[in-house]
């Protein structure tokens, strides 16, 4: 062989290796980059999911019926929300026996607004947005003329409660419980429910009507011909009242052994009924 050669050779195989080093070393920066990128990717997946996972608080979830926190002269409040229509119904100081001085009704609007525009009107009343809105009333054409906000409304997705500064005027909280928290229950309770039709026979008003309480309501289907009504959740203290099979009543407690219900016909019947004659409805 020409010794000339041998150097040429040599140049030639050591290019060759270099070029493979650093085509491999390219192809290994490649991966890295195309992983750290599949990683960020996944962290902001990761991200994305938990912030969507608090879901804001929306008229949606609050359609149904809420009883709030007592207050501090020990008055309770309940709340039904209709679509974006609110009543409160307010037992001062406990007690809930439909008279002036201790039942109180308050109807009006509730959801979400901006306040970009100088002119509220209810339809920018929005299903969900950043300031609750609670309008005391709407009057010329609409124009809401009388409204509350709260921008620091709590809730977590999931609860199934909210907490607001927008409760009834009428409940009294020092300057340490600026917040109340709504809880939602199943059915209104019967004395409750009993100064609703009350106080809608008063103002010519379907109260129970107007704000869907029947739907919302849970309730049970008599399933017996015949269930009598007892005074004791123990089903000694029988009584004449009965309802029969087909009947619907409101469902208040579910027991072991009884059902604690109510009935609304011509007159309001509460009591306990045997869980065995009864079908929870859905």
């Amino acid at each position: 062989m020409n010794l000339k050669i041998i150097p040429i050779l040599i140049f030639i195989l050591l290019s060759s290796c270099k070029q493979n080093l650093n085509q491999k070393d390219n192809n290994d920066k490649i991966k890295n980059f195309e992983k750290s990128e599949i990683i960020v990717k996944q962290e902001k997946l990761t991200i994305n999911a938990k912030i969507n996972s608090n879901k804001r608080l929306n008229l949606d979830f609050m359609q149904g019926i809420w009883m709030g926190e007592t207050d501090l002269n020990q008055s309770k409040s309940y709340r039904i929300i209709n679509k974006d229509r609110v009543i409160d119904l307010i037992c001062i100081e406990g007690i809930c026996d439909g008279t002036e001085n201790n039942t109180i009704i308050q109807i009006g609007n509730i959801g979400f607004i901006d306040m970009k525009k100088n002119n509220l009107r209810k339809n920018d009343l929005k299903n969900d947005d950043k300031y609750m809105i609670y309008v005391d009333s709407i009057i010329n054409n609409d124009l809401i003329k009388k409204f509350r906000l709260d921008d620091n409304y709590l809730y977590k997705d999931g609860d199934s409660f909210y907490q607001t500064s927008l409760t009834s005027l009428y409940m009294f909280d020092d300057e340490n419980h600026k917040f109340t928290t709504f809880s939602k229950i199943n059915t209104l309770n019967n004395k409750a429910f009993n100064v609703l039709k009350l106080i809608s026979n008063q103002n010519n008003k379907d109260y129970i009507k107007e704000f869907n309480l029947k739907i919302f309501s849970q309730k049970v289907k008599i399933i017996t011909d015949k269930t009598y009504f007892y005074n004791n959740i123990e089903l000694k203290d029988k009584r004449k009242a009965f309802l029969v099979k087909g009947d619907i009543a409101y469902l208040e407690n579910i027991g072991d052994n009884q059902v604690q219900v109510y009935f609304d016909g011509k007159i309001i019947t509460s009591g306990y009924l045997k869980r065995n004659d009864v079908t929870i409805l859905e």
